[in-house]
């Protein structure tokens, strides 16, 4: 096949073979087609492709053994798109690798374009060799989420997506937000390899970043001298009330990917806390203002002297209306004064209170987020312009990559049509994992009025945050997803929360 592309005879060009290949694909997409109109599900869809592939497989294995590689002067560009669709979405995995070095030779001579479908081959093949994406094009859907497998660099994706002429990360995610109307989370961890391990060892080396001609270095893992992962965890009993008893060390168990770790520090709630009480004021809650202000003030003074609070508002902009204190009087005083009306940009306001109201110099604080919103923002209307500039995946990594509890509040403000009912199923679930990946609780209100029972529990949870540490056993700094998992193995009746692991790096 090899010397199909690199010899300089020009074979005859043959439309009957171009035909074939094109009317192949076409059956295939017709077919997938099919299956997603019907509404299979992924475990139904795979087993329709393990009875229709082979056909196809035969077919494409013996125009190979007749006509050898398919070259545009062969069967024109239509063609070759066609077979190179072909050995994407028909051949196994094994005969992929078998061709890598054909593929390479068809891409340094011009007859397949280095674009977003060979970038999406590359990337799926490192995915079945266990490693992680290189240009960000393998997206899947997990529950209500669309969700972008790992990258191998944050900071050099762009530079390479450039390399084969497709837009930034960010204009991607956005197009594939609006596309399939739902919001976009990373994984944090590579899906499990299905290709056997001979299979996955040949990828490894054939399609690394340097293999491909893409600068490589260590620059995004950062190393640091300390590693002491700090862990803020709560618990509360299985009805997720607040549990009233004392823990100590001895009932605790922490793992990390699944290998238990020893507890180096332990403490019982003792160290202050440093709130950020966010509220949404946009349209929907402004004729309520007055009902907030009486449930912030009730959440003023129930807090302890020795914890700080800040209020932040939000609508179109935010506002830190009272910065850091543990004056209640300030507080009170600031409360009076929260007034908002406009659009809702939720993510836009969590990200700027994460990285605007909390001190470094009081790294002891434990940093606690209370989020009082519908959570819809305007950008689940995946309409460009419109929302948070912030793209919700990243947020959610700040949350991850942080030590700050969110704890939402939901308030329920949904309309009776389609689209309100889509907006704010999405509003929930983001609002659902940005509270679960940090360690914190979501909690509803469907009306108001029921804020202020909500902000009493909120606070006797807050007086039940333990503090963990530990040193980790893997001593590894390759910028890995470490998996976290608090257990009280002594104490059935209660839930452990806390962050869901942290970036190793």
């Amino acid at each position: 096949m090899a010397e199909n592309i690199e010899t300089s005879e020009d074979p005859t060009h043959n439309q009957d073979l171009q035909t074939e290949l094109e009317n192949l694909k076409t059956q295939y997409v017709n077919t997938f087609a099919t299956w997603v109109k019907n509404g299979l599900n992924k475990e139904s869809t795979a087993k329709e492709k393990a009875k229709v592939i082979p056909r196809y497989e035969v077919q494409l294995c013996q125009i190979f053994n007749k006509h050898g590689w398919m070259t545009k002067s062969l069967v024109g560009t239509g063609g070759v798109s066609a077979t190179f669709y072909l050995i994407k979405n028909v051949l196994p995995v094994e005969t992929q690798v078998d061709l890598l070095p054909v593929i390479a030779i068809a891409v340094r001579k011009g007859e397949i374009e280095k674009n977003e479908d060979y970038a999406s081959f590359l990337d799926r093949l490192r995915l079945h060799a266990g490693l992680k994406q290189l240009f960000g094009t393998q997206v899947s859907i997990w529950g209500d989420f669309l969700m972008l497998e790992p990258l191998q660099s944050e900071s050099k994706v762009d530079n390479w997506r450039s390399l084969y002429n497709m837009p930034p990360m960010s204009e991607y995610i956005s197009s594939l937000q609006r596309t399939y109307q739902m919001p976009l989370i990373r994984s944090p961890i590579p899906p499990p390899s299905p290709a056997p391990l001979p299979v996955r060892h040949s990828l490894s080396g054939r399609i690394s970043a340097s293999a491909l001609g893409l600068e490589v270095s260590d620059s995004d893992v950062i190393r640091v001298d300390s590693r002491l992962v700090d862990l803020n965890v709560s618990v509360l009993r299985q009805d997720f009330t607040a549990f009233e008893g004392m823990l100590d060390r001895s009932d605790f168990r922490v793992y990390e990917d699944d290998h238990e770790q020893e507890v180096s520090f332990f403490s019982r709630s003792e160290a202050p806390l440093d709130i950020a009480l966010v509220l949404d004021f946009s349209g929907s809650t402004k004729n309520k203002i007055g009902v907030i202000r009486r449930s912030v003030r009730r959440f003023i003074e129930g807090k302890k002297l020795k914890d700080r609070m800040s209020i932040v508002t939000f609508s179109d902009d935010v506002h830190i209306v009272v910065p850091l204190t543990r004056d209640k009087d300030e507080l009170v005083k600031g409360s009076a004064t929260i007034k908002g009306s406009g659009g809702s940009l939720v993510w836009d306001a969590l990200q700027f209170s994460i990285n605007n109201v909390f001190e470094l110099k009081n790294p002891e604080n434990k940093k606690v987020v209370v989020l009082m919103t519908d959570g819809a923002d305007n950008a689940l209307m995946y309409q460009p312009g419109f929302g948070s500039k912030v793209l919700f995946a990243d947020l959610l990594e700040n949350v991850r990559s942080g030590s700050a509890v969110v704890i939402s509040i939901y308030l329920d403000t949904e309309g009776d049509d389609q689209t309100s009912r889509r907006v704010y199923r999405d509003a929930r679930n983001t609002l659902s994992i940005l509270a679960e990946e940090s360690g914190g609780v979501m909690h509803k209100a469907r009306r108001l009025s029921d804020l202020d029972g909500v902000f009493e529990k909120i606070l006797g949870d807050l007086n039940k945050i333990y503090s963990i540490g530990y040193k980790p056993a893997n001593e590894k700094l390759d910028g890995a997803w470490r998996r976290i998992r608090v257990e009280t193995p002594r104490r059935k009746e209660i839930i452990v929360r806390t962050r869901s692991g942290y970036y190793a790096k």
